[in-house]
């Protein structure tokens, strides 16, 4: 009996000590939590990448914004300048949702959104310290600044995979692709001065898609007006006007015989469900 105790005590004991870290302890406000998430217990020898995540989980009513908000809002923004033995640090966003914001739209997320992160290493193979500051903003009947402190430290090792490798291969899955997708596609695009054209396919057709437009930094709020194609529900035509207050501003008012928005980026971004797609285009 006093064997069969003192081996349970001893499973308690390991069982409360975690093995190598793959995650970071939660940070906390009233209105959302933050933490790390790693793809790999520890870090390979001659590894330069490491694959990661940083989790959110929302209250109930609360959202965040994309990395265009919108007519209101701010994109988050993650410092990570005090973190050891990191090179560059790079956050992906998924797809967002549109809310409306009183007489505002606006691009964000509600309940828990996972961002994929891609990190190199200043030394391959060499244990590395995440020392991030996520500063972010959260709205419901009001919007709050938050800024949650999160760090986690990586040991050297063989790079065994953690428990949260599917996690993270899903959060990518729901960051738009480069226009590679059997679901869905943007076949072209024609940017005039007061909206943007694109022809679309979708397999499951157009029932719930959204299209969003971004010249710059700045995305468009006026919802697409999306117009499947007669013989073929797979395909459609979308029109997203550009408000006259920011044709000027973006450069929209060319010359005769010069493209408007000249040396702006326009991002397309296709969403439907889980699936999303983006194409970039630099107008020249």
């Amino acid at each position: 009996m006093r064997k069969l105790i003192r081996s349970l005590f001893c499973l308690v004991l390991l069982g409360a000590q975690p093995a190598i870290a793959a995650e970071s302890p939660w940070a906390s406000t009233a209105e959302m939590q933050a933490r790390i998430v790693l793809e790999h217990e520890t870090i390979a020898p001659d590894q330069s990448q490491i694959s990661a995540a940083l989790q959110t989980r929302l209250a109930p009513g609360w959202h965040s914004y994309w990395r265009s908000p919108g007519e209101s809002g701010l994109a988050p923004v993650v410092h990570w300048d005090r973190s050891s033995n990191i090179a560059a640090f790079a956050m992906e966003f998924p797809a967002p949702k549109r809310f409306k914001e009183m007489d505002l739209t606006t691009f964000g997320y509600d309940g828990d959104v996972t961002y994929p992160l891609n990190i190199t290493l200043k030394e391959a193979g060499k244990p590395a310290k995440l020392d991030l500051v996520l500063d972010i903003m959260v709205c419901n009947e009001i919007c709050i600044p938050a800024s949650l402190p999160v760090q986690l430290e990586i040991a050297a090792g063989d790079g065994a995979d953690s428990a949260h490798i599917s996690v993270i291969d899903y959060a990518r899955k729901k960051v738009p692709q480069n226009n590679e997708n059997a679901q869905l596609k943007i076949e072209n695009v024609v940017v005039a001065k007061e909206t943007i054209v694109a022809n679309l396919f979708s397999k499951r057709g157009f029932a719930r898609a959204d299209v969003i437009a971004e010249i710059g930094d700045i995305a468009l709020a006026a919802a697409p007006q999306i117009q499947p194609d007669d013989k073929d529900k797979t395909r459609a035509r979308a029109v997203i006007a550009i408000p006259a207050a920011l044709q000027d501003e973006l450069g929209g008012q060319a010359k005769a015989g010069e493209v408007p928005y000249a040396g702006q980026t326009i991002r397309l971004t296709l969403i439907d469900g889980r699936n999303a797609v983006e194409q970039i285009i630099t107008l020249e």
